[in-house]
């Protein structure tokens, strides 16, 4: 399930126009006539990724995220109005590239900043629940489970979480730490999968569309997770006014 940021529509006000043709203005010559993608503009989209990608692991230096624990990065489309999303059961974070080229450079610093959050508390899950026990509630939010229904679930990356233990260490339930664990756990167990519930086909999009509204504001917006994750990013932006 994809941790989103969908706070990002067409409405921001930091959203500036792209043209479709990318920002490199050259003509480049091909020898074949007909391309689906200019050439140009291929490059400009590697330009792009690359930079996005710089300014990660600039953010990720600047939190203190161990490179051994950092999520690796990819590009998809995301749908459902997000700019990018944690992947909480691989440990991968992914951006839409053509939806952050809309975005301001401000804008953009906020929704990485915001998903590194996001890789922040499921880090702090499961150092302070154990893989085992993090995997369960991963499988299954509900505490009432059967261990049947927990198996028709994806499984969570163990390579990578036993990574996050054996750097970052175990926390203490009764520590400060833990006890802002416990909140994300809480949290978590009412956040909506919201890409999910895009991607339904069982119901029509008018339905869709309002339980997707639902969700977003009654289980999603002010949700401790996307609190936490705003809050983080915004202190972010005050202490790196130049980057």
């Amino acid at each position: 399930m994809l941790y989103i940021d969908n706070r990002f529509n067409v409405s921001d006000k930091n959203i500036r126009t792209v043209s479709s043709s990318g920002k490199i203005k050259k003509t480049v010559s091909v020898s074949a006539p007909l391309k689906s993608l200019s050439e140009s503009g291929y490059i400009d989209n590697l330009k792009f990724k690359a930079h996005i990608k710089s300014v990660y692991d600039d953010i990720c230096n600047k939190i203190d995220l161990n490179e051994q624990i950092r999520p690796k990065l990819e590009f998809d489309t995301m749908g459902a109005g997000a700019a990018g999303g944690f992947d909480n059961l691989e440990g991968k974070i992914y951006f839409d590239d053509k939806f952050l080229k809309q975005l301001s450079d401000k804008t953009i610093v906020f929704a990485i900043r915001h998903e590194l959050q996001h890789v922040k508390q499921f880090h702090n899950m499961v150092r302070m629940l154990g893989i085992e026990k993090f995997e369960k509630l991963m499988a299954c939010k509900d505490e009432n489970c059967t261990e049947n229904k927990s198996l028709n679930f994806e499984k969570i990356n163990i390579e990578y979480y036993s990574k996050v233990e054996q750097v970052l260490g175990k926390i203490n339930k009764d520590s400060p730490e833990g006890v802002l664990t416990q909140k994300y756990i809480d949290a978590y167990k009412k956040y909506p999968d919201l890409i999910k519930l895009w991607k339904r086909t069982d119901i029509c999009m008018l339905k869709k569309i309002c339980i997707f509204a639902h969700e977003v504001i009654c289980n999603y917006k002010f949700n401790f997770l996307e609190i936490d994750a705003n809050k983080a990013a915004k202190i972010f932006l005050k202490t790196f006014k130049n980057l």
